[in-house]
């Protein structure tokens, strides 16, 4: 009778820990980043910054405003058929999106408001300019079966998003900021697990013209092809658990 209970307890734990994530069965230790790092990084999806428009009815695509301003900019609403991160061309109902695509609420500044930079490729003696910064304050996506993917925020210069698996806990978080108005520019990633804990994170900082990239996954500063197989095996786990939840 006590090896019967001997082995079920065993198989009971062998069971819980098999149901775990292989990233989280451990609480990682965080201790060691670099302090100049520190201030880039949420350990925890509890410290990431709000939403900046908490508002409830931006859930409903219908119930945007057609028209906003944002920084002084003139913007309209528009809706985009959506494939992953893949936006497609503009569309007149949420409702047109094509079957198996999602679609994109956002807005985007007049053209008679947008600005522009000029470029010139190598070899090329003629000048191009291209529209900057079009997009501004919030954008949402929502995936084929409804389901909200993803939320941007937009501001000159600056950049957030939110991204949600089906449950709708936030999984990744970005956040990019341009050089402006004195602030530093850097790019990061950070990937959380179902449990809100930081497994992950990309950061790229900047100073001097120069760029400096940190990958770190489990507490530890890891390689680039080390950190590309963690982003696959992310997001491979992000998609059994869509799929487990359907």
């Amino acid at each position: 009778m006590l090896r019967l209970r001997y082995w079920c307890l065993v198989f009971l734990a062998l069971a819980v820990s098999a149901s775990k994530s292989p990233h989280q069965r451990n609480p990682i230790d965080w201790s060691k980043l670099p302090a100049e790092l520190r201030p880039y990084v949420h350990l925890s999806v509890k410290d990431l910054p709000e939403y900046p428009e908490p508002d409830d009815s931006l859930m409903d695509a219908h119930r945007w405003p057609l028209e906003r301003t944002f920084e002084g900019k003139h913007c309209r609403r528009k809706y985009r058929e959506t494939q992953a991160d893949v936006l497609g061309p503009e569309l007149d109902s949420v409702y047109d999106a094509p079957k198996g695509w999602g679609y994109t609420v956002r807005y985007e500044v007049v053209p008679a408001e947008q600005e522009s930079v000029r470029f010139r490729r190598p070899g090329e003696s003629a000048w191009r300019s291209i529209a900057v910064y079009t997009a501004r304050g919030p954008t949402y996506y929502w995936r084929p079966d409804g389901s909200l993917g993803r939320r941007d925020y937009n501001w000159k210069g600056r950049f957030r998003a939110w991204f949600h698996d089906r449950s709708g806990a936030v999984r990744m978080y970005i956040g990019e900021d341009a050089p402006m108005e004195g602030n530093p520019q850097f790019g990061g990633r950070e990937w959380f697990g179902s449990s809100g804990d930081l497994q992950g994170f990309g950061l790229t900082l900047y100073k001097d013209g120069k760029a400096t990239q940190h990958h770190y996954w489990d507490g530890s500063s890891v390689t680039d092809s080390v950190d590309s197989a963690r982003q696959q095996d992310f997001w491979q786990e992000m998609r059994r658990d869509s799929r487990s939840r359907r």
